[in-house]
């Protein structure tokens, strides 16, 4: 009873291990935007949309003072989906976000790729 026991937390522990490397790599992989492109919108802006690092500082750890939330670090795919969801009219912050919709519509599904990719790194 004991062995099967130990066999069978190994074997569940082994398990949970695969599937937690397996999604990074998923979201690792499904990761396609240009740091370069990426890093220019965040630090110079594009268009109409102002630099990134304006509301949400330097190294987009967010900024306490103006109600910018953290973007390092939260997920590529989160950050896409937010980019997405905001520029399409899904998401409508109040406040001062309530301009981010209007930056993110100056941005193409590329760019939002690639700014995603950029706070990610």
């Amino acid at each position: 009873m004991r062995k099967s026991m130990i066999k069978f937390s190994s074997g569940l522990a082994l398990a949970t291990a695969l599937v937690s490397v397996s999604a990074l790599a998923s979201e690792e992989g499904a990761m396609n935007g240009d740091l370069a492109n990426g890093k220019k919108i965040f630090t110079e802006g594009k268009g109409a949309a102002v630099a990134c690092m304006t509301c949400h500082g330097p190294t987009g750890w967010g900024t306490e003072a103006m109600g910018a939330p953290r973007l390092a670090n939260l997920g590529y795919p989160y950050i896409v989906k937010q980019l997405t969801d905001l520029a399409e009219g899904r998401r409508t912050p109040s406040g001062a976000g309530a301009v981010m919709p209007l930056f993110a519509q100056q941005l193409s599904d590329q760019d939002r790729r690639d700014v995603a990719a950029y706070v990610n790194s």
